[in-house]
């Protein structure tokens, strides 16, 4: 089911006993999930698909489907109702690594495993990770930063976590605090709160270039 657009709130990307919940979701968001590529790798999407947000929900017999598994479900679903038709491409690109830390990683091992996973929940001054494999934070850090975001920590479990800074306003006047540096910003808290580390790099990445893409037709 595909509802959109709607008003703008916190997006929500859920997966939870073989259903998939897509909470106003952008499109470039939502065929980085379907294709497991970073929203910031995803080329040539029309100037709607960051602005009209979606809502959507699939569903599978298996309830105990991985994300892995309903990928080409949502594939299907976007080229169905979007009429996506889109391509992979490899290309040299500047970005980022995340790695661990000198002094290990502070990312608490989620108890409960069999919940929802890769859920984000906002809160004052901060985002709360609950569940969340270090791909989920990996591709919020790339959504933040504008830039790739490379895992490299080795890390396989799901944690529970929070992250707590403002991110930079990039319309920000020149030498004000709104203004600074966004790696800066970024890096220090990942560092000092997860116990992880972000390095600059330039890799050959794979990219995803949208060929077509329609605003949805009505269920």
């Amino acid at each position: 089911m595909v509802k959109g657009p709607v008003s703008p709130h916190g997006v929500g990307l859920i997966i939870s006993h073989g259903k998939l919940t897509v909470d106003a979701g952008e499109l470039r968001q939502i065929i980085g999930l379907a294709y497991g590529v970073q929203r910031v790798l995803v080329f040539g999407c029309p100037a709607w698909c960051d602005e009209d947000k979606f809502d959507i929900e699939a569903k599978t017999e298996n309830v105990d489907a991985t994300r892995d598994q309903i990928r080409p479900m949502l594939e299907a679903l976007l080229v169905e109702r979007f009429k996506l038709a889109a391509h992979r491409e490899t290309k040299e690109i500047p970005g980022y690594i995340l790695v661990v830390g000198k002094g290990g990683s502070k990312l608490e091992v989620a108890k409960d495993a069999s919940g929802p996973t890769n859920v984000f929940t906002p809160y004052a001054g901060g985002l709360g990770f609950q569940n969340m494999a270090i791909v989920g934070l990996v591709n919020y850090l790339a959504n933040v930063l504008g830039q790739p975001v490379r895992d490299m920590t080795a890390l396989t479990g799901r944690y529970n976590f929070k992250l707590e800074f403002r991110p930079p306003d990039p319309g920000a006047d020149p030498g004000t605090p709104q203004a600074i540096d966004p790696f800066s910003i970024v890096s220090a808290a990942v560092q000092d709160q997860l116990g992880l580390k972000l390095q600059a790099g330039k890799t050959p990445t794979e990219v995803l270039v949208i060929d077509h893409a329609d605003h949805p037709t009505e269920n």
